[in-house]
């Protein structure tokens, strides 16, 4: 190993260039839209509400703790950003760190860093219409396709995951190498995320162009319950 190896940054000078000037567009992006960029805690005396996701803790033991006071890392901004939106801050958007103590890999970092943003009033389909043009102005490529979640299992995997029952699921779990993982599992909803992970995923973007999904159920009734109150995204 060499002496410099210790010190030198994983990223490259070109790379940084790349990534300033992708921050600088979604900030002139949101501001031309009259979106308030705000900047919320990393630290709070809550934790995460969502089961799935397992926060970092530290512990604080200044002035007024010195048997010490727990905090934690936030997963997301949503907490403290819900809190602006309650008290009428208007629309809000965020670029911050994020910290999840989980997986590492090509998807998924311990820390990493998040655009959260909300849009009272917005319904899910204007929201993603704002995604797409978010995308076409930052990475200069084309508008995105829509595609059902539906048509997006029978496009690629050549089965209705609004019908298909969980024989049918393995079986095409079969076919991409998942049945170590698939025969196993009893949960439908899981076999489905398995199968969208492993069999729809890789194929997106291979047009060079963004797709959105426009349905994807937990359970058939959320078509009928998309809430039209606030729209939020995180990326």
């Amino acid at each position: 190993m060499s002496e410099t190896a210790s010190w030198q940054p994983s990223a490259s000078i070109p790379n940084l260039l790349k990534r300033a000037a992708i921050m600088a567009e979604i900030r002139r992006f949101f501001a031309d839209r009259g979106v308030l960029e705000v900047e919320t805690p990393c630290m709070s005396q809550a934790t995460v509400t969502d089961i799935h996701l397992v926060p970092f803790e530290t512990r604080f033991v200044g002035p007024g703790h010195s048997q010490g006071m727990n905090l934690w890392l936030m997963t997301s901004p949503e907490y403290h950003m819900k809190r602006l939106l309650v008290a009428g801050c208007g629309p809000v958007f965020q670029l911050c760190r994020s910290f999840r103590n989980e997986e590492m890999g090509r998807y998924h970092n311990p820390e990493f860093t998040m655009l959260e943003w909300y849009r009272p009033h917005y319904d899910m389909y204007r929201l993603m219409n704002e995604v797409d043009d978010l995308l076409q102005q930052v990475l200069d490529c084309p508008a995105a396709e829509s595609l059902s979640y539906q048509q997006a299992f029978l496009r690629y995997l050549e089965i209705d995951p609004l019908s298909a029952d969980k024989t049918q699921l393995r079986e095409v779990a079969a076919k991409l190498d998942l049945s170590n993982v698939a025969d196993t599992e009893e949960d439908r909803d899981t076999l489905l995320q398995l199968l969208f992970t492993f069999g729809v995923e890789p194929n997106i973007g291979k047009e060079n162009r963004p797709l959105c999904t426009t349905f994807q159920p937990a359970r058939h009734h959320w078509r009928k319950s998309v809430p039209k109150i606030i729209g939020s995204l995180n990326a």
